[in-house]
């Protein structure tokens, strides 16, 4: 079977016979096992459903077509029930996925987008693909009902409509959308040097507007879209409506790996460019996933395993997780608010006990309405 629920407890909330509450500890509330490489997850804008990205890879690279998205069910009380194993098929290299939240005239809006493609892609033989730019890197659409194909975008080398003077998307890592429509995709630059003509590559995000959106589902190229520099190779992204801003986690991987949290507004995107950057807080140990709480509480998972908030520029707070626990290569993990203001996290954990096929797990936790 490929869901195991280990685990499945309310928060509890002691009352002291004083009058006064506590508040219970962040808690794994539920274990699920069956994942191949699990790197993000994703809830639906309803919080109906639950989207995770099973990025299939060997030590060679992608494996072509062999990635799938899984989809899950939220009971009323939080709890995650299988939907689908394979809601979203024949995938390669699913880095992120967000869903519209506005129409691009025949694609409605709720429509799930998933940035797809790399140049480190496996052949049928198991070797590293001499020629990537025949493989498809750019965004794939799919129907959030049905996980039918809407539309597949190429904005690679080989894209006959590039994102901007010729300059095209070498490795993409994240995407998202603001409340108006416009996009955003970042891209590590990293592996332009093993397409034939040897492409130069930038880390960096782009922001392609509503109508660019709209052209290239047309397959146009889009005029409007900007793109702006980052100096460290940026990851996953969260946009927050309250602020609509963009916030962005950025490794440094020459000397000591580091990580980085920047923020860019997204009304001063297209005008200020790079000055639009904010450094929110640097020389962490590297980061993998994001998440910014209702109450503004930016939450980080680390590369080696733990659950951090920032505490000033250059430190963070460790969130203690009961069961004692670190989580095993923790993928860019999804945030769900219920109704109580408690937060539900899904934390995909890309390594499993021997990495191989369905071993590996996603842990939910619960956080009360502190953070």
């Amino acid at each position: 079977m490929f869901v195991q629920f280990k685990k499945f407890v309310a928060c509890s909330i002691l009352l002291l016979s004083s009058g006064s509450i506590i508040l219970a500890k962040p808690e794994v509330v539920q274990e699920l096992e069956g994942f191949f490489k699990p790197t993000v997850a994703v809830y639906s804008p309803d919080h109906s459903s639950l989207l995770v990205a099973n990025f299939a890879r060997s030590e060679v690279g992608a494996i072509k077509e062999g990635s799938y998205v899984s989809k899950y069910k939220v009971e009323s009380d939080g709890k995650l029930s299988l939907s689908s194993k394979r809601f979203l098929e024949s995938l390669t290299a699913p880095n992120d996925i967000a869903f519209n939240p506005v129409s691009y005239g025949s694609v409605p809006a709720g429509s799930i987008f998933v940035a797809v493609g790399t140049p480190l892609v496996e052949s049928n033989e198991g070797r590293l693909v001499k020629d990537p730019s025949r493989e498809h890197i750019g965004l794939a659409v799919f129907d959030g009902n049905n996980g039918r194909v809407i539309n597949s975008i190429e904005l690679g080398p080989s894209s006959t409509n590039p994102l901007r003077e010729g300059m095209p998307l070498i490795s993409p890592t994240s995407l998202t959308f603001d409340k108006a429509g416009n996009l955003y995709i970042s891209d590590s630059g990293i592996g332009g040097n093993l397409f034939p003509s040897k492409v130069r590559g930038r880390p960096g995000v782009w922001r392609i507007n509503r109508e660019g959106v709209r052209k290239f589902l047309r397959g146009e190229s889009p005029d409007e879209a900007k793109f702006v520099p980052i100096s460290s190779m940026p990851g996953p992204m969260r946009y927050v409506d309250k602020e609509d801003s963009i916030y962005i986690i950025a490794n440094h991987n020459v000397g000591l790996p580091q990580g980085a949290v920047y923020k860019v507004v997204c009304s001063e995107f297209e005008a200020k460019g790079l000055s639009s950057v904010q450094t929110i807080v640097r020389d962490l140990s590297p980061l993998s996933g994001i998440q910014v709480s209702p109450r503004g509480r930016i939450l980080l998972t680390t590369n080696k395993g733990d659950l951090v908030f920032p505490k000033g520029r250059k430190n963070y707070g460790i969130i203690r997780v009961y069961p004692r626990v670190r989580f095993s290569s923790p993928g860019n993990f999804a945030m769900m608010e219920k109704s109580d203001g408690h937060l539900l996290l899904a934390i995909p954990e890309i390594t499993g006990d021997d990495g191989e096929n369905d071993t590996q797990t996603m842990k939910v936790v619960l956080l009360d309405d502190r953070y």
